[in-house]
Formats: structure tokens, C-alpha cells, sequence
């Protein structure tokens, strides 16, 4: 077995951009700092948001098979399926879902098919996850693939890997783009989760993409 290693917060608080958005910002121990991808209005926003945010960065330690640690793919490079974030984590549709915190994972909705791959049952049976029964599948699987990133690349890192910074700028502006940002609206708005309403435009989920 391989022993995840904790990350620690020591502290937190709010920063703003040229536009004049508000971002939640958190120093860990290692001295690496992660801002969050989601964007406020208000500083009062982003200070309610912090008092759930940072338990999100704070992982505790978690033990997975040698062979499952050793198929993650280094940082930033596509995903292979191997599982490991969703085995030591839940993303904010998960805890949405299943009204639990982000650690510890792993998450009731990772399921494993024939060929040892593992994937996100709410991606593959939508429907058998919301009472939204006029929305149609197809829709609510998209959407549940924007909120989880699909298709982003590996965004877990364990042990001290290093961080691919090259990654992180792809994905920041990537996020910034309006197309984007209204989708994952959307998407929040179709699994009934803050930030899907029509005047309240977020980007980005409640954890950093740096998180462990």
C-alpha cells in the first residue's frame, strides 16, 4: 500500500483581479499557494466560501494499492482512468451529491468496468442520480462531465510531485474564456448547485486544480 501524504493549510484569504474579481487564495505549508478557480462579486462572498473552501485543500493521509498509486499519470498529462483522485477525493459534485465532504474518498459514484479502468458513474447514469426527471440525460451527463473536467488532464498530485505550472496557465485561460464559464453556469444550474443561477456567474470548482 502507498500512504498519500497530507497537504496542510496555514492561511487563507482573498485576492482580486484587473476586472475586478474576487478570488479565494491559501497558502499550504509546502509554501505552494492555490488560488481558487471559482470568482465572487463581493470579499464577503469569497470569505463565506473560504470557511469550506480550505478543508477541501487539506488532505488527510490515505492509503491506496501500489499498483493503482504507480498507473497515475504524472501531473497535467491526459487521464489514463486510473482513479486515484477520485479514490482519495470527492469533487464538488460528489459532495453535492452525496452531502459529504471532500476527504475522505473514496467517492460512492467511482466504478470500475471489465477492463480494470475506472470511471464516474454519474457521467455513465446521470438520471439515476437527481429527481430532475425532465431534463434529459444527455444533458445532465455533458454537464456532469464539465463540473468534473472531463477530458482536462490529470489535475491530482501526490507526494510532492511537481507541479506542472504550463498546465495550470492552459487551464486558467482556458477557464476565462466566456464560452466556458457559461457552460459550467449551466451545468451548476442543471445539478442544482450554487453558481447555476441565472445572476451569479462562477467559474471553476471549490478546489484548486493543484490540490492533491
Amino acid at each position: 500500500m502507498i500512504e498519500i501524504e497530507m497537504r496542510e493549510v496555514v492561511d487563507a484569504g482573498c485576492c482580486q483581479d484587473d476586472a475586478g474579481r474576487w478570488y479565494a487564495a491559501a497558502r499550504m505549508k509546502s509554501g505552494e499557494v492555490c488560488v481558487s478557480q471559482r470568482s465572487f462579486d463581493t470579499e464577503d462572498e469569497v470569505m463565506e466560501f473560504l470557511k469550506h473552501w480550505t478543508d477541501t485543500l487539506t488532505k488527510p493521509s490515505a492509503l491506496l494499492p501500489a499498483p493503482v498509486a504507480a498507473r497515475k499519470p504524472p501531473h497535467g498529462a491526459p487521464c489514463n482512468r486510473c482513479g486515484v483522485c477520485c479514490m482519495v477525493t470527492l469533487c464538488e459534485l460528489g459532495q453535492h451529491l452525496f452531502k459529504r465532504a471532500a476527504s475522505p474518498g473514496p467517492c460512492p459514484a467511482l466504478v470500475r468496468d471489465e477492463a480494470g479502468d475506472y470511471g464516474c458513474d454519474v457521467v455513465n447514469n446521470p438520471q439515476a442520480y437527481t429527481q430532475s426527471v425532465n431534463v434529459a440525460t444527455y444533458a445532465l451527463r455533458m454537464a456532469a462531465r464539465t463540473l468534473i473536467y472531463a477530458g482536462n488532464g490529470c489535475d491530482a498530485r501526490i507526494n510532492g510531485e511537481p507541479v506542472n505550472h504550463a498546465y495550470h496557465a492552459r487551464c486558467d485561460a482556458e477557464d476565462k474564456k466566456p464560452a466556458v464559464i457559461e457552460r459550467r453556469r449551466r451545468a451548476l444550474k442543471l445539478w442544482g448547485m450554487s453558481g447555476g443561477s441565472d445572476d451569479g456567474l462562477q467559474r471553476g470548482g471549490e478546489a484548486d486544480r493543484s490540490q492533491a
